[in-house]
């Protein structure tokens, strides 16, 4: 997590005066999902604590897993501070340079531009801006909504069959396991025009099919639009195994 604003300073100014927000974040990590009705809650462990949790269920019935991404909300003046600042991330943060990764440039880049422009957190708590660099990192730096998956080092595969479908996971411990996430038809589209981006390619309507590798050595096969699939874009993600 990008911290190089003073805790110091950020403990002064927070609304949750004589609270550290180490503290407050480790009591915000709790996690506050609930399993779905019919579902009994089978293990759970963490992604990027404080942030994001993994809950794997089971159904009482059918016995089907099903996996839930346990995240932080943002409130509504986050979810504003977080708008505010994406959209000047967008303009204003510079390329890595030869060598830098996009976290690292993220690491140095983002604690002076929220310097310079103290007025888009004036109201956030320290835990609230903490709240708020998360989800920035994830999307800009990270992978979206599936961000927390990539951190999951028991799955091995992630599966998207087109918009409006869960998206399925391989799971070395339950094997193959629906998950909680869906795409809407342009989200899917978005989101993997920056997932082909992030490996160096161009994918179009003219170029709809890539196969490509990601940041982290994962291999990304994608599909996009309705020409190739009549579900419309799809994506495989076959993770790097790291140990």
């Amino acid at each position: 997590m990008v911290l190089g604003l003073s805790r110091k300073k950020r403990r002064e100014d927070s609304k949750d005066e004589g609270v550290p927000s180490e503290v407050l974040l480790s009591v915000l990590g709790m996690r506050k999902h609930r399993v779905p009705e019919g579902y009994k809650e089978v293990v759970t462990y963490p992604l990027k604590p404080p942030f994001s949790y993994a809950i794997i269920a089971s159904n009482n019935r059918t016995s089907e897993s099903l996996y839930i991404i346990d995240e932080l909300t943002m409130d509504l003046e986050e979810r504003e501070a977080f708008t505010k600042l994406y959209k000047l991330f967008e303009k204003e943060l510079q390329a890595p340079r030869e060598g830098q990764t996009l976290q690292e440039a993220l690491d140095e880049q983002i604690p002076i531009l929220i310097e310079k422009n103290k007025k888009l957190t004036a109201g956030l708590t320290p835990v609230g801006l903490e709240r708020v660099l998360y989800y920035l990192e994830r999307d800009i730096a990270g992978f979206g909504k599936i961000d927390p998956l990539m951190f999951d080092v028991a799955i091995e595969d992630i599966s998207c069959t087109g918009f409006g479908k869960p998206l399925y996971i391989f799971h070395r411990d339950h094997e193959n396991i629906r998950t909680t996430i869906q795409f809407g038809e342009k989200e899917i589209n978005d989101f993997v025009m920056k997932l082909v981006h992030k490996a160096g390619k161009h994918i179009s309507l003219s170029f709809p099919i890539v196969d490509a590798t990601l940041p982290g050595r994962h291999r990304l096969a994608v599909t996009y639009g309705k020409e190739v699939t009549p579900s419309g874009t799809s994506f495989t993600i076959r993770k790097f195994r790291t140990d």
